[in-house]
Formats: C-alpha cells, sequence, structure tokens
C-alpha cells in the first residue's frame, strides 16, 4: 500500500526544522485519532506518514565514553558486550516503513556510539536505502572513530548528514575546544570554519564531504545538557516545564532491543524510563499500532498545550516550540475539541 495518493504535500512530515507546529497547527482537520480514539489499519498507516518524519534507531547498545551528563556514565553494561538490534526487528521495522515509501528521516543513534562497530552498522545503512531509496540517513557521533576511511566509505553508502560532538573529558573550557576542533579537522583533512559559538557554552562548525554535511560542535551540556527524564539528577530544572513538545508527534523512537519509547530522551535501561515503553516490536505490535496506540495519544494529548506537564516531562526544558499568543490560542482550540 501507498498513502502517498491519499495524503497531499501539506503533511506535518514534510516541514523543515522549527516549521513543524506552525504546518500542525494550521491544518484545516488534525487527524482526532492522533490523541483519542480507535481505527483500521490503513488509517494508521496515513496517521504515521502524516506526522512522523523521524525515526531514531539504535543500531546497539555500545558506547566508549563516559560523559558525566549522559546516563551511559553510570551503566557498566553500555561499555560491555556489544548487544546489536536482531536482523528480524531490523528489518520488520525497514518492511513496515516501506509500505508506505517511507521518505523522511532515519537517524541511527540513541545511547551508543554507531561507529563503534562499523561493519554491521554500515550493513543496516546498505539495507536501509535499499529498501527505502528515498530515506534520508543521518546519526550523532562523539568523532571517535570517524576517520578519513570512514568519512569516505559513508559518503558512498549515501549518508545524508552526521552530527558530531567532540564531548569534553573534564570541565569546558572554551579555548581547549578550539583546539579539539583543530586536531579533529586536522585528523580528517578538512578546513576548519566557525560557523558561530557563544563563548562557555557551544561552538558549531561543519564541512561536506562528497555531498555529506557534517556538522562538527563543542557544547557545554553541563550547563545545557539534559536530565533524561530525571536520569541525571544534577541537571534538573527547578522550574517544572509548562510548554509543548513535539517528539511523540513527529518521531518514533526504537531501540536496540526492539522497546519504542515516546521520546528519545527517555533512557530504558533504567527503572525511571524503562516504564515509559510502549511496546515492542519483538511482539506481534507494527510501528503503526505503536504510534496509533492508547499510551502514544496520552502523551500527544499532554504535551500540546502550555500546561504543567507530568513526569517525566517536568524535569524537561529542551525547547520544540515557539511562544506567541496566537500559538497558544490555536493549541487551546485544537485541545477543546478533543475534550468536547
Amino acid at each position: 500500500m501507498s498513502t502517498r495518493k491519499h495524503i497531499q504535500d501539506d503533511r506535518p512530515a514534510s516541514a523543515n526544522g522549527g516549521d513543524y507546529w506552525q504546518r500542525l497547527l494550521d491544518q484545516k482537520h488534525i487527524e482526532s485519532i492522533l490523541f483519542s480514539g480507535d481505527c483500521g489499519q490503513e488509517q494508521k498507516q496515513q496517521l504515521f506518514y502524516r506526522y512522523v518524519s523521524v525515526v531514531n534507531i539504535e543500531p546497539f547498545n555500545f558506547c566508549n565514553r563516559k560523559c558525566s551528563y549522559c546516563p551511559v556514565s553510570f551503566l557498566d553494561e553500555r561499555r560491555g558486550k556489544i548487544k546489536h538490534m536482531s536482523d528480524d526487528i531490523y528489518h520488520k521495522l525497514i518492511a513496515e516503513l516501506k509500505q508506505i515509501n517511507y521518505s523522511e528521516k532515519l537517524v541511527y543513534n540513541l545511547y551508543n556510539e554507531p561507529l563503534a562497530s562499523k561493519k554491521k552498522f554500515y550493513q543496516k545503512l546498505r539495507y536501509a536505502l535499499e529498501q527505502l531509496p528515498q530515506a534520508r540517513l543521518f546519526f550523532n557521533s562523539n568523532g571517535d572513530y570517524l576517520d578519513l576511511e570512514a568519512l569516505q566509505e559513508l559518503s558512498e553508502i549515501g549518508v545524508t548528514g552526521i552530527n558530531v560532538t567532540l564531548h569534553t573529558k573534564g570541565d569546558y573550557d572554551h579555548q581547549e575546544r578550539h583546539q579539539e576542533l583543530i586536531e579533529f579537522y586536522d585528523k580528517l583533512e578538512q578546513d576548519l570554519t566557525i560557523d558561530s559559538e557563544d563563548p562557555g557554552f557551544s561552538i558549531h562548525s561543519h564541512f561536506v564531504h562528497n555531498g555529506m554535511r557534517v556538522d562538527v560542535n563543542c557544547m557545554n551540556y553541563e550547563e545545557i545538557g539534559h536530565s533524561r527524564a530525571g536520569a541525571m539528577e544534577h541537571l534538573k530544572i527547578t522550574q517544572m516545564r509548562d510548554y509543548p513538545c513535539f517528539r511523540p508527534y513527529r518521531e518514533l523512537t526504537v531501540y536496540h532491543n526492539g522497546y519504542v519509547y515516546p521520546c528519545c530522551n527517555i533512557m530504558p535501561d533504567l527503572d525511571v524510563g524503562h516504564k515509559y515503553a510502549i511496546g515492542n516490536l519483538a511482539d506481534d505490535n507494527s510501528i503503526y499500532d505503536l504510534y496509533a496506540s492508547k499510551l502514544m495519544q496520552g502523551w500527544r494529548k499532554s504535551l500540546l498545550t502550555f500546561s504543567t506537564k507530568k513526569s517525566p516531562c517536568d524535569l524537561c526544558y529542551e525547547r520544540t516550540c515557539t511562544v506567541n499568543d496566537d500559538d497558544r490560542q490555536k493549541r487551546q482550540e485544537i485541545f477543546d475539541k478533543i475534550e468536547a
């Protein structure tokens, strides 16, 4: 089945970045099953096609770093034997995306370093593009395993973009981060041009290799990091969140063991995070069943308006919306229709 003939090009999933909310709120008709009710498989597929523009996939569990602002820092199992997403789960996920000719983003990382297992990672990337030739492939990396050979192979595979964050080994020092950037660019034989910087907080740069964009950033996550659904006690905010979030609308997040979550900021290995699982692709659930499930409907409804949020969103301050009176009014009108 292809849903393209059913849905016009005004879908939020085709919007760029911050335009997602605007396009969703400006719709003449918002699908009620985003928030409540049940429907058939074809309508679930249409819902997914219309609203989902990012599928986060964790190809395996391993990360080589222990960053103080990440839960992996105290999870030894994440630095032990690599546990890969099974081919059965991965092929099922890709096959279901193929049913709607998915052409949006596949993002290959969560709490792991994708390039720590290059051979199997490359196999997954190639398979995805064989089955979904219009999809755009991205991943985040700490850059430790990225060299000239990897850069060339990734561009030949057809990866659209890589976001590299040069994580700090100690306290953030802006001048030291500049030096790390220089050394990283030298390693990859690229010319360094700073796009922007905020002293004490961040440096942003990028280069393009054979059509593949590589963003390279240094971030002071001790100051601007997220608590990961309360997992990082020292990064919890003091003021409760009271603004919307588009993640359970725009994204589907699948961990290496097949569990699906409403948000990439939830660390599933911890009790504080695991309880928020929506379901598992290893069971009979399809991605369409899970996206249209009552659990996901509840998340979307709770994160639509400007209102006090419940755990774990109450401790997150990631900004994924604009704040203006017109925006508030549109959200409230949609919410009132849901409640009517």
